[in-house]
C-alpha cells in the first residue's frame, strides 16, 4: 500500500480511527477518509471540538462548550450532546 498527502483545509486540531476510516477536524470541518487518503466525508461543524474518539463508525468529541458530543461517522451528523465537566477530554 502507497503512502498519499492529503491536503486540509486548515491545521488537524483533533483526530481519531476507527474500522477503515480516519478522521479529523481541520479548518472548522469534520472530514473522513478511506484507505489511500479517499475522502469520505467533508462537513462544516457547528462546535468547536478539542479532541476525538472513534469506535467503529461513532466518533465522540470533547467540545469547546465542555459538552460531550456524538457523531455519526458516516453522516457528520451529531447525534447527541451531553454537557460534561469544565476540562472535558476524551480518553
Amino acid at each position: 500500500m502507497q503512502s498519499r498527502l492529503v491536503e486540509l483545509p486548515g491545521p488537524c486540531v483533533a483526530a481519531a480511527a476507527g474500522g477503515d476510516m480516519v478522521w479529523c477536524v481541520a479548518g472548522g470541518r469534520l472530514l473522513g477518509f478511506a484507505e489511500q487518503g479517499t475522502g469520505r466525508l467533508d462537513v462544516p461543524l457547528k462546535a468547536g471540538v478539542r479532541q476525538l474518539a472513534a469506535s467503529g463508525t461513532m466518533l465522540a468529541a470533547a467540545l469547546d462548550s465542555g459538552a460531550i458530543g456524538w457523531f455519526d461517522g458516516a453522516s457528520g451528523r451529531m447525534t447527541a450532546e451531553r454537557r460534561a465537566g469544565e476540562a472535558p477530554e476524551v480518553v
